[in-house]
């Protein structure tokens, strides 16, 4: 094992920024996307590799120059498309957990969207199923009625954490996350002006236009989950009502065919 003096500057200082993001070696692995140790790297046992340097500057926005001991600029200057890194949790086998964020859990959550031991006191979860594997989940629980129709409130929706602008689409739901509130909306954007419009499914909800800035976050829904089936009871009972109905109908074809065939 090499010395404390022959371990590179590149690995200490990995080491050293991987302690300020409150982060372990595994979850540090699991946000890179490396198989690479991170124990070993940081012993100056092996390189940083390349994909490695590239999910650093992509994930944390970090100064190669600064890594390698070449600057004192830490982080590379922030664009409008780059934000900071995105928190995750992981098991003990290095997987990202699901963390649940309750409707309670709204008032923290923008101001500790870059504190990992608030979101490892939130309830987590996994799913085996593959069309939810290898992307960053979190879920979030729906506060009032605003989505009507397709998510409700009390419910929970499953989301994907989407990376930009670029990645956004009018024919799908999100939760667009803000400095003072968490939103469940279709959008209209017009990028050009940097000019976001969040859009309600139910029409008693108006429009409400901010500049892209003050997006922090946004997660496309893809599923949900629902605390309560009795909801969905009386939807259930009207397709009871139609099955009955067609039930009945054939019955009435029937005896219609007999006493046509006694005439």
């Amino acid at each position: 094992m090499p010395s404390k003096r022959d371990i590179p500057i590149e690995a200490i200082r990995l080491k050293l920024f991987r302690i300020e993001q409150g982060l372990t070696q595994k979850e540090m692995a699991s946000i890179l996307g490396t198989k690479q140790n991170i124990a070993d790297i940081e012993r100056g046992r092996i390189r940083i590799s390349g994909s490695i340097l590239e999910a650093l500057i992509r994930c944390f926005n970090l100064n190669a120059s600064w890594l390698f001991g070449h600057s004192d600029k830490k982080y590379l200057i922030f664009t409008k498309e780059a934000k900071p890194p995105l928190v995750i949790t992981t098991d003990s086998e290095g997987n990202e957990n699901i963390s649940m964020v309750s409707g309670k859990a709204y008032a923290g959550y923008s101001n500790n969207l870059h504190n990992p031991e608030w979101f490892r006191a939130l309830p987590s979860f996994s799913l085996p199923i593959a069309s939810f594997q290898n992307q960053s989940l979190r879920c979030f629980q729906i506060v009032g009625d605003s989505m009507k129709g397709i998510i409700e409130d009390g419910e929970y929706a499953l989301c994907s954490y989407v990376e930009g602008p670029r990645d956004w689409s009018k024919e799908k739901v999100y939760i667009i996350v803000t400095e003072d509130s968490i939103l469940c909306k279709r959008l209209a954007f017009d990028l050009t002006n940097d000019v976001v419009s969040l859009i309600s499914i139910n029409t008693e909800y108006p429009i409400q236009h901010m500049d892209t800035k003050e997006v922090l976050e946004i997660w496309e829904v893809k599923g949900k989950i629902s605390p309560d089936i009795k909801r969905y009871l009386p939807e259930m009972r009207s397709q009871d009502m139609f099955i009955e109905l067609q039930s009945i109908r054939q019955d009435i074809r029937q005896i219609n065919t007999k006493i046509d065939n006694i005439q």
